[in-house]
């Protein structure tokens, strides 16, 4: 092997043997140029010798550095990795191609803190050339020469391999503390295992390897610079999972070099609210503060701190001693203590409580109101510098107060608001730099919520009489508040009355007491709690004093009245003096009329009034509260109408088994008043106990009633009975209620008793109202046991359901009271359950094709539906009216009904003994027929089914066809036929006639297919034109006659006559 310059001057080499025929060699370029490599073989060259090198000049400052396994080996198939890192800030570009035996597919991972991962993929072995490029020039030692081998045959799993433990930790790695982690391979097979690592510099870090002889590998290392360090693990010269890693490695931390320096931390000299600050210098304790500003403090501090860092790795703590007293203040470095703490110091006070005033609506005995706003000043001239506070304790647990809020109000004062939320005692704790202040606590009282709508003011009116006492009572229940009630009265002339208030008799009312000495209209202003009263001022008007004795009553109402009619009479007050008139109309038996009193403005009053029962009524009137003179008097009420025509009559007046709880009833008979009925009857039940019972009450509408009532009680009740407020003879009737039934007033009813099915509910209904209180007793007898429910409807009757197992009669036993009722026991048939709309009808007997006096049929199945009687009717179309049932009031009996309303045919039903029944029916019109088919008594589905019954035969219907009907000829002297189809024309006789060409008949063969066609042959014995007449039911069918030429058949001259 020769190597020469561009000039031609060789450079020396070194050969080696490699072994198995394979040499290796060395040179040393001096110089950039074009070098020439000439290559022999036993003295010829080899392929491609010579070959050109062309060698560069010397690297200079390098930018980037490339390491990594993937620059020096690899394995077909696998990932080649290397890691390029950065130099110094300024890169540039970087570029990065493969040479070698196949084309590799590259990737590029920038990490973002000036390297990168890289990877190629080799498909094929052998030596491939890796280029790193810099602003496209090759960095140092590029390009990289990697032998890339194939992978072993097996048991080799990089992509298994996992590396873990603190060492290879992102941080918390601290410069000379020797860290470790573990390599496990369990899975990876048999391959060498190589690690390598660098630091930030570029500096390589030497990592111990341990094998722990189970497929474990423990890996040591000691960080020497706090610089980023990275480390690449590869197996059998591939690039395990997660590697390259990088570490973040710290300086360490030093928190025995931390000081602490300032006012903030000296002995004495702190005063309470005076703010003060110390510094902490870090500048020599490493990692800590200055990783995580913001974390020096107080572990359990109760102080608020304010941390400011600076520039230079130091702090600026600045805090505020919030009271006097000896505070500990601890400084961490790291979550470790320096050595100058715990650090003790003593605040002095800097305040005088005793100096503080404290004072507002808030801080009163009375005058705070539940869920009301208030509030008071606190004053702290000349007491220094402090917090103010306060608390607050309520008569009950929970929060005693709301809103609280303390304003400053930036004067040496204070606003405190709040609003209590517990009625009653509550307690206010003022306190200045932790000291009560004078007077604290304070008690403060607090009353309900306000609440004006709640007073009443009563004895207040109008009108007033001059010189008498007038007793005002406000009644202030509910109303809240301190409870405080005020008083102040003008007179008509302005001048200001005398009043007083003094509490009332019962609590929460007051008595407000005053003498109008003068007449005239009055001012009266009442107050609660300083807020005017609703309504409040009043109004009234004083009078001079009344004299009741000239009050004068005339007029028609004092002396007869009647009921339901106004009556009316007049009261003279104009000499009496104001006064307040009452009256009262109350008759022997208590009822008040309705009296009405009209002020008519100069002193009198018009009384109207209605009485509603007739009778002796008291009239009372009163003025001023005394009697008038004549009264009391007697007042006599008139019926509104003569009732002694009305008769009242039946069980429930007559007193005779009438039952507790029993409904009863009775009838009014008023047809001697009225014709038509109407709103005139009332009752009025009186029982023992003096309640009342209600009467239902029924207008006949033909001037009879019906009235129902049911007692709740025993003993004598009293029956009132009246029309149009008017008695009626014999009321009030007295009817004795006992305790008792009479099963005979018990009724039953509902489909259960006439029959039942079985496996079914069967429901009937026993009605006991009328009947007394007594116990309902139900039982079945018959050929099963039947189960049996009662529910009571709670309106006088019960809800029976029986379910029967088996067919049969049963008897049903039902008891009131232990006796039998009226009827009981019932005989009661069962039978199977029968379901009618399963039943299905089919046959030609309910077709289309249905003729007049033709039998038909058709059948019933029932197979599905249960046994039970069938009915078939069969109605046929009405008839004409005859001309005797026009104007002859024909009533349709007889013959002339039939015709009149229909035709009923007999119907022949023949039970097939299968559940299926055959209906046999001749119809004997033509038209529509309706066929009504009942299972049951029910009618099934379907049914009536409308049948159209035709005529008895239809020669319309027939068709003739056939060669023997051919238009264009047969042939003569050979039988012909033809076919004639009936099968839609009913029922017929069929007559085929037919005429030669000289108008003789001819005979013809007619057989019957049974099918309702027929086949009809003759023989045309000679040429001509034959007539074919086809009759059907006496009528001629279509196309009748036909009208068919015999044609020769035949050469007659071909014919020859021997032996004559």
């Amino acid at each position: 092997m020769i190597c020469a310059s561009a000039e031609g001057l060789e450079e020396p080499c070194k050969r080696k043997d490699l072994g198995d025929g394979a040499y290796g060699f060395e040179y040393y370029p001096n110089t950039p140029g074009t070098y020439s490599i000439t290559i022999t073989w036993g003295g010829q060259h080899i392929p491609r010798s010579p070959i050109e090198v062309k060698i560069g000049a010397e690297a200079g400052q390098q930018k980037v550095r490339a390491w990594g396994p993937g620059l020096e080996f690899g394995v077909v198939g696998k990932s080649a990795d290397f890691v390029v890192e950065a130099v110094g800030d300024n890169v540039g570009t970087l570029g990065f191609s493969v040479e070698g035996p196949s084309q590799a597919k590259i990737e590029c991972d920038d990490k973002g803190d000036g390297s990168c991962d890289v990877r190629y993929w080799p498909t094929e072995p052998g030596e491939y050339a890796v280029h790193v490029l810099c602003n496209s020039e090759d960095i140092q030692h590029s390009p990289f020469m990697a032998e890339i081998v194939n992978p072993p045959a097996k048991d080799f799993y990089p992509d298994k391999v996992l590396a873990f433990g603190p060492g290879l930790q992102s941080s918390g790695l601290a410069v000379g503390k020797p860290t470790e982690f573990t390599v496990d391979a369990k899975q990876g097979g048999k391959a060498p295992l190589k690690i390598a690592a660098q630091d930030g510099e570029g500096a390589p870090v030497e990592v111990q390897v341990k094998d722990n002889g189970n497929g474990t590998y423990a890996c040591c290392y000691t960080p020497r610079k706090p610089v980023k360090h990275t480390a690449m693990v590869s197996w059998g010269g591939v690039n395990i999972p997660d590697s390259p890693f990088r570490m973040n490695i710290g300086a360490g931390c030093h928190p025995n070099k931390v000081k602490v320096s300032g006012p903030g931390v000296a002995k004495t000299g702190l005063k309470a609210f005076e703010p003060t600050y110390f510094t902490v210098d870090c500048a020599e304790a490493g990692q800590g503060i200055k990783c995580a500003p913001g974390v020096v403090g107080p572990a359990e501090a109760d102080i608020d701190f304010d941390i400011i860092r600076n520039d230079n790795d130091t702090f600026t703590v600045k805090y505020t001693p919030p009271g006097a007293g000896s505070y500990t203040i601890m400084v961490l470095f790291a979550d470790q203590a320096i050595p100058m703490t715990p650090i003790r110091i003593k605040v002095d006070p800097s305040h005088d409580a005793s100096k503080v005033k404290a004072e507002g609506p808030g801080l009163s005995r009375s005058g705070v109101e539940l869920n009301k706003p208030t509030h008071f000043t606190v004053s702290t001239k000349a007491a220094g510098k402090a917090n103010l506070d306060c608390s607050f304790s309520g008569p009950t647990k929970g929060e005693a107060v709301k809103d609280f809020e303390i304003i400053n109000n930036h004067d040496n004062t204070h606003t405190v608001k709040y609003t209590p939320v517990q009625q009653g005692p509550l307690g206010v704790a003022v306190t200045y730099g932790g000291d009560p202040v004078p007077k604290s606590p304070f008690s403060v009282a607090v009353a309900p919520t306000l609440d004006l709508g709640k007073i009443n003011v009563t004895g207040l009116g109008d009108k007033m009489t001059v010189g008498k006492d007038q007793e005002v009572t406000v009644k202030s229940k509910g109303a809240g508040g301190q409870g405080k009630v005020a008083a102040k009265v003008t007179s008509p002339s302005g001048k200001p009355v005398a009043s007083k208030v003094e509490p009332g008799l019962s609590p929460e009312t007051s008595q407000v007491k005053f003498i109008p000495r003068e007449a005239g209209p009055y001012q009266v202003e009442l107050t609660y709690d300083a807020v005017p009263i609703p309504g409040s001022p009043f109004n009234p008007t004083a009078y001079p004093v009344s004299d009741p004795s000239k009050v004068r009553c005339s007029g028609p109402g004092l002396e007869r009245a009647k009921v339901g009619e106004k009556g009316e009479f007049i009261v003279d007050c104009t000499n009496a003096g104001p006064a307040e008139l009452t009256i009262e109309i109350i008759s022997d038996s208590g009822t008040e009329a309705e009296v009405h009193i009209q002020d008519n403005g100069d002193g009198t009053y018009t009384i109207t009034y209605i009485p509603l029962y007739p009778g002796s009524y008291t009239l009372t009137i009163r003025y001023g509260g005394q009697d008038v003179p004549n009264f009391p008097a007697r007042l006599t009420v008139e019926p509104a109408v003569d009732a002694s025509g009305v008769r009242v009559f039946g069980p429930g007046v007559e007193g005779k088994g009438i039952f507790r709880e029993a409904t009863t009833d009775f009838t009014v008979d008023a047809r001697a008043l009225t014709q038509t009925g109407g709103d005139h009857i009332k009752t009025l039940i009186s029982n023992p106990s003096g309640s009342r019972t209600d009467a239902l009450i029924a207008d006949l509408g033909d001037g009879t009633y019906s009235v129902e009532y049911t007692p709740y009680e025993e003993g004598p009740h009293s029956v009132e009975v009246c029309y149009d407020g008017s008695l009626v003879p014999k009321s009030p009737f007295r009817v004795a209620v006992t305790e008792g039934c009479d099963p005979a007033r018990v009724r039953v009813h509902g489909p259960g008793l006439k029959g039942g099915i079985t496996n079914k509910p069967n429901k009937f209904t026993v009605e006991t109202r009328g009947a007394g209180t007594g116990g309902l007793g139900l039982a079945m007898e018959g050929p099963s046991e039947a189960k049996m429910s009662c529910t009571d409807n709670k309106d006088g009757s019960c809800s029976v359901e029986y379910i029967p197992y088996e067919t049969g009669k049963y008897n049903l036993n039902i008891t009131y009271g232990g006796q039998p009722i009226k009827g009981s026991p019932f005989s009661v048939p069962v039978s199977d359950s029968v379901d009618s709309t399963k039943v299905k009808c089919l046959g030609s007997g309910l077709g289309t094709n249905v003729r007049a006096n033709v039998p038909q049929a058709f059948t019933v199945d029932a197979s599905k539906a249960g046994v039970a009687p069938l009915q078939v009717r069969v109605q046929g179309p009405k008839g004409r009216l005859c001309s005797a049932c026009v104007g002859s009031g024909c009533d349709g009996g007889g013959v002339l009904r039939s015709l009149c309303s229909g035709v009923v045919e007999p119907v022949e039903v023949v039970d097939n003994g299968d559940q299926t029944h055959t209906v046999n029916y001749v119809p004997t019109r033509e038209g529509p027929y309706s066929i009504n088919v009942l299972y049951a008594d029910e009618e099934i589905p379907r049914s009536p089914y409308k049948v159209k019954v035709l005529p008895t035969h239809d020669a319309s219907k027939v068709r003739a066809s056939g060669p023997g009907l051919n238009t264009s000829g047969v042939p003569a002297s050979l039988p012909v036929e033809f076919t004639i189809d009936a099968k839609d024309a009913g029922e017929g006789l069929l007559a085929v006639q037919i005429t030669d060409p000289e108008g003789k008949p001819k005979k013809a063969n007619i057989r019957d297919n049974h099918d309702g066609t027929y086949l009809v042959s003759y023989v045309p014995d000679m040429t001509g034109r034959y007539t074919i007449l086809i009759k059907y039911g006496g009528d001629e069918i279509p196309y009748s006659p036909y009208r068919i030429r015999a044609l020769p058949t035949g050469d007659a001259s071909k014919c020859s006559v021997t032996g004559v």
